[in-house]
């Protein structure tokens, strides 16, 4: 009897220490895209697309788990922020100045594997153009 009860004691425990586990902490869906990142991007601007060679870096905003701070340089020095999704993908904040006083009016970044695929809508002087390119991570 005091076996049983004994045994009934250690599995409770056992149970108990098991159901008192969690899952380690996932971490936050901005810090996957954290680095630096180089590659070949492309401007179009009236129909044409223009080569172009890019650096740029993305840091996480402080006290944020989901906040990404991109800068760079194209002609001028930019700062944009964006959201992560939680997934592979981030969202650029809408109607952002950028390089040379253009105003972005809408962008996503998609990381696959170590590569960055992104493609940014905007206007300058009345016009559409937009930033479509495919980046490594350093």
């Amino acid at each position: 009897m005091k076996k049983t009860i004994f045994l009934c004691f250690i599995a409770t425990l056992f149970i108990a220490g098991i159901s008192s586990c969690s899952k380690p902490s996932t971490p936050n869906p901005n810090a996957q895209f954290v680095g630096t990142y180089y590659g070949i991007g492309n401007f179009a601007l009236s129909g044409s697309l223009t080569p172009y060679t890019d650096t740029f870096f993305i840091t996480a905003v402080p006290s944020s788990t989901s906040g990404i701070i991109i800068t760079g340089t194209v002609s001028n020095p930019y700062y944009l922020t964006a959201t992560a999704s939680g997934g592979n993908q981030y969202y650029l904040a809408n109607n952002q100045s950028f390089a040379g006083g253009t105003t972005l009016t809408s962008g996503t970044g998609t990381l696959t594997g170590s590569s960055l695929s992104y493609n940014y809508a905007g206007t300058t002087s009345g016009s559409a153009f937009a930033f479509i390119g495919t980046d490594a991570k350093q």
